[in-house]
């Protein structure tokens, strides 16, 4: 497993020359005190620029658009379609069918390229064939990004005829990205994508691994590492943030207290975690029923989550991973399932410029200071200083940070 080494944000600042790229992604550092065989405690800190948003207030929609790419170098496509999607919830603009089915394909695209990448990068040693499956899934979002850019913008600044050719093409795009995916996948899972998850849901931790790949390996090796330590209880799913029973709440948060709520955000009070596990802890008791430990269940997700992107694309009961959300005119919200779980913006635009933007990522939910960390690791017992920091290592890589991540000794 390979140390986290992704930037997530950049920045263009004018030198008196050309524009220059700025890292400011900052990183997530967890410290540990490890005493007579027990973790004690978990202190999280971050460095992440958590005020970067506001970059967009005092300028128009597009201006705001334009900077995104800048800003964001990690689910650049998840951050777009926030934006946009927030823009046109409180502008009161509705995009056309074909417009929401060409985003949801760019958004699952990016979202199997940023599990296949984490799993490749933290959980796999570097193959010819990996790097070749990460190549040729680049290519294919490339391909469609150039296609299709202008469903980047607010619809209604979109072409006539450019929705004409998007609503010629999308239907079969979607069944072709859906064959590409099955077939670039299906070696790294070990089995047809199809059938993957009702296959991951009944395997026994007793089942003779075989000539399972690698990366379905990682389940029976994570499970002999750790099946004999016992980890905290972690905490609950953060519930779907589009729902419009949720918006009373989120508009409360996000109020006048909405910078706190971005740097520590809380659900009614309460800790909540985002991302493939939350997703689908449910769909996961099979497993927990045949005695997998909880890092295997949590591995598994990601797993899962990957092997049903193809059939998302196809499946129109499947829910949309994107949302626009308005609570009054002039302020809405975007909710977007990106890999690493909900992403959330929120615009309020006076007469017509961007007067507040706040944004919510995951990563803040799931390295709260109290949270998902906090509550899985302190109190665990576990042999060694050594040992303590590989589980706190496999734990981050679980939880998925969008940035880097350090790990050290009280």
């Amino acid at each position: 497993m390979a140390e986290i080494s992704v930037t997530d944000a950049k920045v263009s600042t004018n030198t008196g020359g050309a524009a220059t790229a700025i890292n400011i992604a900052g990183q997530i550092n967890l410290a540990f005190d490890w005493r007579e065989g027990q973790i004690r405690q978990i202190k999280l800190t971050s460095s992440r620029p958590l005020n970067s948003s506001r970059i967009f207030e005092g300028r128009s929609p597009a201006q705001s658009l334009q900077l995104v790419p800048l800003l964001f170098s990690v689910c650049t496509t998840g951050q777009t379609l926030a934006m946009v999607a927030a823009i046109e919830a409180a502008s009161g603009v509705k995009p056309k069918p074909c417009v929401e089915s060409a985003r949801e394909l760019l958004l699952q695209l990016e979202n199997c390229r940023e599990l296949l990448f984490r799993l490749i990068n933290d959980w796999l040693p570097e193959t010819q064939q990996s790097l070749c499956c990460i190549r040729e899934l680049q290519k294919i979002i490339t391909e469609y990004k150039q296609r299709w850019s202008a469903v980047f913008q607010v619809a209604n600044g979109i072409d006539e005829a450019v929705i004409s050719e998007i609503t010629a093409e999308v239907i079969d795009a979607r069944v072709r990205v859906k064959g590409l995916l099955e077939k670039l996948l299906e070696p790294l899972l070990g089995r047809p994508v199809s059938g993957f998850g009702e296959w991951l849901c009944n395997l026994s931790p007793d089942a003779a691994p075989g000539d399972l790949p690698p990366l379905v390996l990682n389940i029976f090796e994570l499970q002999r590492i750790y099946s004999g330590i016992e980890l905290g209880a972690g905490i609950a799913a953060l519930p779907p943030l589009h729902q419009p029973e949720q918006q009373q709440v989120l508009n409360a948060c996000m109020g006048t207290r909405c910078r706190a709520f971005n740097i520590a955000p809380q659900w009614q009070g309460e800790c909540a975690e985002t991302g493939s596990y939350a997703l689908l802890r449910e769909r996961l008791t099979a497993l927990a029923k045949h005695h997998w430990h909880q890092l295997v269940l949590r591995y598994s997700a990601l797993l899962l989550r990957l092997s049903e992107i193809p059939a998302s694309l196809t499946d129109r009961a499947t829910e949309t991973f994107v949302q626009a959300c308005r609570l009054t005119p002039g302020t809405g919200y975007g909710v977007i399932q990106t890999a690493r779980g909900q992403l959330l913006h929120r615009v309020v635009l006076t007469d017509g410029v961007v007067s507040q933007y706040d944004i919510v990522a995951p990563t803040e939910w799931n390295f709260h200071p109290e949270g998902l960390l906090p509550t899985t690791l302190q109190g665990v017992h576990i042999g060694s200083p050594r040992q303590a920091r590989e589980l706190c290592r496999t734990m981050m890589l679980l939880a998925d940070p969008c940035v880097g991540f350090e790990i050290q000794a009280i």
